[in-house]
């Protein structure tokens, strides 16, 4: 599978969204990306290859896969993606260095704010648009949600049913699957 949303998505939000379909290698070498993105700025493809032990078609094929013509143009988002990190880095450092709750406050509003440009990247206009329709045409719909998501997926539900929308939510995933196999159209 390749990278078909948003092309202004950095390469982290690729990654993670991408890693769970891509080949085993190319997960490996994404995966190096994730960890160590620093010094893979620096690298070549064939650097690369060799530190993860993977071929040099390798590194150009998971390039491609998370939409990138190759290897360069990556490692530019990836240089991009960090310095715009720093920026919000400092920012946090100036408001921990001021001894005020204010600036503390103002220097996390910062930081949230600067990782919010990420948070849709994934998402295209069809996507959106996609979801949107199948939420209003929905008799019933069943939200999933597990871990540190439950909360948000009661909340979901919640604001679906106050609409007049049918929605459920499970605390397991068993339960999850019987509901699931009962849904039918709509």
């Amino acid at each position: 599978m390749s990278w078909h949303q948003a092309t202004d998505a950095p390469p982290s939000i690729r990654i993670t969204t991408l890693a769970p379909s891509l080949q085993p290698n190319q997960r490996k070498v994404a995966e190096v990306m994730l960890v160590d993105a620093p010094s893979i700025v620096e690298l070549t493809a064939q650097g690369l290859a060799d530190r993860v032990g993977v071929g040099r078609a390798t590194v150009i094929r998971t390039a491609q896969s998370l939409g990138y013509d190759g290897f360069p143009q990556l490692r530019v988002a990836l240089a991009q993606e960090l310095a715009l990190a720093q920026d919000a880095s400092r920012s946090m450092v100036e408001g921990a260095l001021s001894s005020s709750l204010l600036g503390h406050l103002q220097a996390g509003i910062s930081d949230f704010q600067a990782s919010l440009s990420t948070v849709a990247s994934a998402l295209t206009e069809d996507d959106l648009t996609r979801c949107i329709e199948g939420l209003d045409s929905a008799r019933r719909v069943l939200v999933a949600s597990h871990g540190l998501s439950a909360p948000l997926g009661l909340d979901f539900s919640q604001r679906l049913n106050s609409m007049g929308r049918s929605a459920e939510v499970h605390s397991d995933s068993m339960s999850e699957q019987i509901v699931a196999r009962q849904l039918g159209e709509g």
